[in-house]
């Protein structure tokens, strides 16, 4: 059964437009990420032809070292992973972890890649 990797772009709080990736085609191409937190590593396939916005902007946080010390916050069994949140770094703000931020990016849903399922907007 594929895993729903949910991703949760999260900006910081008063953006006033959605993120447009300033990045060309041929560098979002063939990327993956590889996710390495406490319990074991995983890869995410960063689809930049099906959501250039969402590609780049995860290409851009991570360079930027945005997710580091971040949580992965939620799991759904056979599922969902959720993390990123900037939130997550502050544990007294652990009943915020998931909104850390809003609208930072346009919807970019593409349901014809195996085992992408979904990306959530928080």
């Amino acid at each position: 059964m594929p895993v729903m990797v949910l991703v949760a772009f999260l900006a910081q709080a008063g953006t006033a437009r959605p993120f447009v990736t300033p990045l060309p085609a041929a560098e979002l191409t063939k990327k993956q990420a590889v996710v390495e937190t406490s319990m074991g590593s995983f890869v995410i396939e960063l689809l930049g032809d099906k959501a250039p916005n969402h590609a780049g902007y995860f290409i851009k946080t991570a360079r930027e070292g945005g997710y580091a010390g971040t949580l992965v916050h939620r799991v759904v069994k056979y599922g969902i992973i959720q993390g990123g949140d900037p939130l997550s770094k502050d544990p007294s703000k652990s009943a915020l972890f998931g909104t850390g931020g809003m609208n930072a990016l346009k919807g970019e849903i593409n349901f014809q890649h195996s085992g992408i399922r979904s990306l959530e907007f928080t």
